[in-house]
Protein backbone atom coordinates (compact mmCIF):
# COMPACT_ATOMS: atom_id res chain seq x y z
CA UNK A 1 0.00 0.00 0.00
CA UNK A 2 1.10 3.15 -0.53
CA UNK A 3 1.61 6.54 1.69
CA UNK A 4 0.66 9.12 -0.60
CA UNK A 5 -0.67 9.58 -4.51
CA UNK A 6 0.03 12.49 -6.40
CA UNK A 7 -3.28 14.23 -8.14
CA UNK A 8 -2.84 16.72 -10.53
CA UNK A 9 -4.46 19.91 -9.84
CA UNK A 10 -5.51 20.26 -13.52
CA UNK A 11 -8.09 17.04 -12.87
CA UNK A 12 -10.57 19.62 -11.50
CA UNK A 13 -10.29 21.77 -15.32
CA UNK A 14 -10.76 18.19 -17.44
CA UNK A 15 -13.49 18.06 -19.40
CA UNK A 16 -13.56 14.56 -19.05
CA UNK A 17 -14.12 14.69 -15.21
CA UNK A 18 -16.07 17.38 -15.27
CA UNK A 19 -18.61 15.93 -17.50
CA UNK A 20 -19.21 12.61 -15.60
CA UNK A 21 -21.94 13.25 -12.45
CA UNK A 22 -20.51 13.77 -8.69
CA UNK A 23 -20.98 10.08 -8.31
CA UNK A 24 -18.55 9.20 -11.10
CA UNK A 25 -16.17 11.78 -10.01
CA UNK A 26 -16.26 10.24 -6.57
CA UNK A 27 -15.57 6.86 -7.85
CA UNK A 28 -12.30 8.34 -9.67
CA UNK A 29 -11.00 10.15 -6.70
CA UNK A 30 -10.98 6.80 -4.97
CA UNK A 31 -9.84 4.67 -7.22
CA UNK A 32 -6.83 7.19 -7.48
CA UNK A 33 -6.08 7.07 -3.64
CA UNK A 34 -7.37 3.87 -2.33
CA UNK A 35 -5.43 1.41 -0.71
CA UNK A 36 -5.44 -1.04 -3.17
CA UNK A 37 -4.48 1.26 -5.68
CA UNK A 38 -0.65 0.72 -7.12
CA UNK A 39 2.08 3.55 -8.66
CA UNK A 40 1.09 1.66 -12.12
CA UNK A 41 -2.84 2.92 -11.83
CA UNK A 42 -3.76 -0.39 -12.62
CA UNK A 43 -4.92 -3.10 -10.10
CA UNK A 44 -7.85 -4.93 -9.12
CA UNK A 45 -10.49 -3.96 -6.64
CA UNK A 46 -13.55 -6.63 -5.62
CA UNK A 47 -17.09 -4.52 -5.87
CA UNK A 48 -17.20 -5.40 -2.23
CA UNK A 49 -14.46 -3.47 -0.93
CA UNK A 50 -15.53 -0.31 -3.33
CA UNK A 51 -19.32 -0.85 -1.80
CA UNK A 52 -17.97 -0.94 1.57
CA UNK A 53 -15.56 1.85 1.62
CA UNK A 54 -18.04 4.45 -0.40
CA UNK A 55 -21.31 2.91 1.29
CA UNK A 56 -22.73 2.59 -2.02
CA UNK A 57 -25.23 0.23 -3.19
CA UNK A 58 -24.58 -2.09 -6.09
CA UNK A 59 -26.73 -0.08 -8.89
CA UNK A 60 -24.68 3.50 -8.06
CA UNK A 61 -21.03 1.22 -7.79
CA UNK A 62 -22.28 -0.22 -11.16
CA UNK A 63 -23.82 3.57 -12.79
CA UNK A 64 -20.71 5.09 -11.91
CA UNK A 65 -18.41 2.62 -13.53
CA UNK A 66 -20.07 3.26 -16.96
CA UNK A 67 -19.71 6.88 -16.83
CA UNK A 68 -16.34 6.41 -15.85
CA UNK A 69 -15.88 4.05 -18.95
CA UNK A 70 -18.07 6.04 -21.75
CA UNK A 71 -16.25 8.89 -20.35
CA UNK A 72 -12.51 7.48 -21.39
CA UNK A 73 -11.15 8.14 -17.78
CA UNK A 74 -10.93 4.31 -16.37
CA UNK A 75 -10.47 1.14 -18.22
CA UNK A 76 -12.19 -1.56 -16.41
CA UNK A 77 -12.80 -5.31 -17.10
CA UNK A 78 -15.99 -7.09 -14.87
CA UNK A 79 -14.45 -10.38 -15.65
CA UNK A 80 -11.56 -9.26 -13.20
CA UNK A 81 -12.06 -6.50 -11.60
CA UNK A 82 -9.07 -5.05 -12.65
CA UNK A 83 -9.21 -1.03 -13.39
CA UNK A 84 -6.64 1.56 -14.97
CA UNK A 85 -6.49 5.27 -14.46
CA UNK A 86 -6.44 6.11 -18.06
CA UNK A 87 -3.39 9.03 -18.84
CA UNK A 88 -2.39 8.38 -15.39
CA UNK A 89 1.26 8.44 -16.82
CA UNK A 90 0.83 11.87 -17.60
CA UNK A 91 0.73 13.40 -14.47
CA UNK A 92 2.38 10.68 -12.24
CA UNK A 93 5.63 9.85 -14.72
CA UNK A 94 7.89 7.33 -14.06
CA UNK A 95 10.74 8.63 -11.59
CA UNK A 96 13.71 6.65 -12.51
CA UNK A 97 15.11 3.23 -13.36
CA UNK A 98 13.80 1.23 -10.39
CA UNK A 99 10.25 2.94 -11.01
CA UNK A 100 10.16 1.59 -14.51
CA UNK A 101 10.93 -1.78 -13.13
CA UNK A 102 7.76 -1.68 -10.41
CA UNK A 103 5.35 -0.05 -12.67
CA UNK A 104 5.76 -2.77 -15.41
CA UNK A 105 5.69 -5.63 -12.67
CA UNK A 106 2.54 -3.88 -11.77
CA UNK A 107 1.20 -3.85 -14.93
CA UNK A 108 2.51 -7.67 -15.93
CA UNK A 109 0.12 -8.46 -12.68
CA UNK A 110 -2.77 -7.25 -14.23
CA UNK A 111 -5.59 -10.49 -15.20
CA UNK A 112 -7.25 -8.99 -17.69
CA UNK A 113 -5.81 -8.51 -21.17
CA UNK A 114 -8.06 -5.12 -22.06
CA UNK A 115 -6.77 -3.70 -19.55
CA UNK A 116 -3.16 -4.55 -19.52
CA UNK A 117 -2.98 -3.91 -22.90
CA UNK A 118 -4.68 -0.47 -22.53
CA UNK A 119 -2.05 0.03 -19.57
CA UNK A 120 0.99 -1.21 -21.58
CA UNK A 121 0.96 0.99 -24.46
CA UNK A 122 0.44 4.64 -22.46
CA UNK A 123 3.04 3.11 -20.54
CA UNK A 124 5.28 2.58 -22.90
CA UNK A 125 5.00 6.57 -23.65
CA UNK A 126 5.63 7.43 -20.45
CA UNK A 127 9.04 5.49 -20.89
CA UNK A 128 9.81 6.17 -23.83
CA UNK A 129 9.80 10.16 -22.59
CA UNK A 130 11.44 9.09 -19.45
CA UNK A 131 14.73 7.75 -21.34
CA UNK A 132 14.55 10.81 -23.95
CA UNK A 133 14.52 13.05 -20.64
CA UNK A 134 17.47 10.81 -18.90
CA UNK A 135 19.35 8.91 -21.81
CA UNK A 136 22.51 8.24 -19.54
CA UNK A 137 19.81 6.40 -16.69
CA UNK A 138 20.60 2.98 -17.54
CA UNK A 139 18.46 1.96 -20.23
CA UNK A 140 20.45 -0.39 -22.28
CA UNK A 141 21.06 -2.20 -19.08
CA UNK A 142 17.19 -2.47 -18.31
CA UNK A 143 16.65 -3.89 -21.86
CA UNK A 144 16.13 -7.94 -22.45
CA UNK A 145 15.27 -8.25 -19.13
CA UNK A 146 18.52 -7.43 -17.58
CA UNK A 147 18.82 -4.65 -14.66
CA UNK A 148 21.56 -2.69 -13.32
CA UNK A 149 20.98 -3.12 -9.72
CA UNK A 150 19.10 -5.58 -7.38
CA UNK A 151 15.75 -5.67 -6.42
CA UNK A 152 16.22 -7.87 -3.70
CA UNK A 153 19.35 -6.66 -1.86
CA UNK A 154 20.82 -3.13 -0.83
CA UNK A 155 23.69 -3.66 -2.18
CA UNK A 156 25.32 -1.34 -4.57
CA UNK A 157 24.46 -1.23 -8.43
CA UNK A 158 26.31 -3.71 -10.44
CA UNK A 159 27.67 -2.44 -13.88
CA UNK A 160 26.64 -4.48 -16.89
CA UNK A 161 28.73 -5.74 -19.25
Amino acid sequence: MRNFTMIAPQLWQSDRFRGVPPMAQLLHLYLLTCRHQNSAACCSIPDGYILTDLRWTPEELSAAKRQLVDSDLIAFDPQTDDYFIRRFYKYCAPQNPKHIIAIKRFVAACRSDTVRNTAQTEFAVAEELYWLAHPGAGRNALSGGQRPYSLTDNSKPRRSP
